[in-house]
C-alpha cells in the first residue's frame, strides 16, 4: 500500500486577491487487463485494455483528459481519454495485437481547478502474461480552494523494493547535524546518489541504470588502486522519495536495475536531496572516523512535486554542509535548464554543476563526468568539470 501524503497550504498565491494554492497527493493507477489469447501464424495474439484510475470522483474532476501514445506501428499512435462525470476510470477499447510496449501517459490538468502541474508524465509497460495487472502512483498537485480529500489508498501488484527505505520527516526536523568531533578517516568514502525517475526521464531510461552502474564500478576500481572503500546511499525519486541502498558496502552492492529506476511520476527535487542528506548524515554519524563524502545529484527537469523540504531548506542545509568543517562534496547534473545557474542557487558550488543535453548518449556523460570529476578531485585537488568535460555532456 501507498502512503497518503496529508495535504498542507502552500505559500505560494497564483494573482492578487485569490486564495493561496493547496496542496493535495492524487492516487493514480495505471495498468491493462490482458485475455483472449489465440495463435495468428507464427504470433500468438492476446486482448488487451488500458485503463486509468484515480483515488475518488473528486480528484477524476480535476482531471481534464489523459493521452496515451502507443507503438509507432498503432495508426493513430496517440488516444485521448476522459473520465466521465461521477467515475473515477477511463478505458480504451479492446485492442488485439502480439507484442508488449511501453505506453506514454500525460494527465493533463482541469487548468480551472489544478494549479500546479499543467500535466503529469507517467508511463506503462503493457502486462500480457496477467488477466489484470496495475501500478499505483502518487501525484501532488496545488489546487485551487479546498484541499481534494484523497483518503483512498491503492494496492499495487508491482512493489517497490523490500529494502526501499521512503522518508517521512516533520518540518521541524529538516536540519541536518554532522558529529565533527572524530578524526577524519581519507580511506573511506560515502557516496549519496540522487537519480532522478520522474516521467520525463522516460528517453534516457536505458542510460539511467547503465549511467549509475558505470559509475559505480569506476568507484570499485578507484577504490582497489587506493587501498580504500566506500559506503553507498542511493537515492531514486519521482514524487516520492525512495532511499533503496542505505549505508551498502559498494564492493558487496548489486547492480542498479531497469525497474529500480523505471520512469514514473513528478519531481520532487527538493525531498530527495533532503532525505538523502539525512540518511547521509545518519550513516556518518554512525561511524568512528568521519569519511569524505561525496553527492551526486542527476536531474532533468525542475521541482514540482515535494512535500517536506523547501528550496530555502536545501540552500541552506547544502550551504552549511560543504563547508570545511565538514567538508562534503555536491555534484549537480541537470538537464532542461541551466544547471550551474540551478546547482548554484541550491548553494552548491558552480564548478561543481553542469547542464546535459537529452540527445542519445549525453546522460551517460553526465555519470562518467562527474566520475572523473570527483576522482581528480581526490587526487589532486580540483573539484570542478573542466570545459572539456561540459563540452561533451552539451
Amino acid at each position: 500500500m501507498f502512503p497518503v501524503i496529508p495535504a498542507r497550504n502552500s505559500a505560494d498565491s497564483p494573482h492578487t486577491g485569490a486564495a493561496s494554492p493547496l496542496t493535495s497527493t492524487v492516487q493514480i493507477t495505471l495498468g491493462n487487463t490482458a485475455g483472449g489469447y489465440q495463435s495468428e501464424g507464427d504470433r500468438p495474439t492476446f486482448a488487451w485494455q488500458f485503463f486509468a484510475t484515480v483515488d475518488s470522483p473528486e480528484s477524476a474532476a480535476m482531471v481534464d483528459k489523459i493521452d496515451i501514445g502507443l507503438h509507432p506501428s498503432f495508426n493513430p499512435s496517440t488516444k485521448t481519454l476522459r473520465i466521465k462525470t461521477g467515475e473515477t476510470t477511463a478505458r480504451t477499447e479492446t485492442i488485439r495485437g502480439w507484442g508488449v510496449f511501453e505506453v506514454d501517459v500525460i494527465i493533463h490538468w482541469d487548468k480551472a481547478k489544478v494549479h500546479t502541474p499543467s500535466t503529469t508524465h507517467l508511463t506503462w509497460m503493457l502486462q500480457a502474461t496477467k488477466s489484470e495487472a496495475s501500478e499505483t502512483s502518487q501525484v501532488v498537485v496545488k489546487t485551487f480552494g479546498a484541499p481534494q480529500q484523497t483518503g483512498f489508498l491503492f494496492s499495487s501488484n508491482l512493489t517497490p523494493p523490500a529494502s526501499s527505505h521512503q522518508s517521512r520527516l516533520s518540518a521541524g526536523g529538516n536540519d541536518v547535524q554532522v558529529n565533527t568531533g572524530v578524526p577524519k578517516d581519507d580511506k573511506h568514502t560515502v557516496i549519496a546518489m540522487v537519480v532522478d525517475r520522474s516521467g520525463s526521464m522516460r528517453r534516457m531510461a536505458d542510460e539511467v541504470h547503465g549511467g549509475c552502474n558505470a559509475y559505480l564500478e569506476e568507484q570499485r576500481k578507484s577504490d582497489t588502486e587506493d587501498g580504500a572503500h566506500s559506503t553507498v546511499i542511493f537515492t531514486r525519486f519521482d514524487n516520492l522519495s525512495e532511499t533503496i541502498y542505505d549505508g551498502v558496502d559498494l564492493s558487496s552492492m548489486p547492480p542498479i536495475s531497469p525497474t529500480d529506476v523505471r520512469p514514473r511520476g513528478s519531481t520532487a527535487l527538493y525531498d530527495a536531496i533532503g532525505d538523502t542528506l539525512q540518511r547521509t548524515a545518519a550513516v556518518v554519524n554512525e561511524l568512528p572516523k568521519m569519511p569524505s563524502v561525496t553527492v551526486f545529484i542527476l536531474t532533468d527537469g525542475a521541482e514540482n512535486a515535494s512535500q517536506r523540504w523547501t528550496k530555502s531548506q536545501i540552500t541552506t542545509q547544502i550551504t552549511k554542509l560543504k563547508h570545511e568543517s565538514i567538508g562534503w562534496d555536491f555534484y549537480f547534473a541537470a538537464a532542461n535548464q541551466d544547471g550551474m545557474t540551478e546547482g548554484a542557487a541550491l548553494g552548491m558550488d558552480r564548478e561543481q554543476c553542469t547542464t546535459w543535453a537529452t540527445s542519445k548518449g549525453k546522460c551517460n556523460y553526465a555519470f562518467k563526468q562527474s566520475n572523473i570529476a570527483y576522482n581528480r578531485k581526490k587526487k589532486l585537488g580540483f573539484k570542478g568539470y573542466t570545459s572539456e568535460e561540459r563540452m561533451e555532456m552539451a
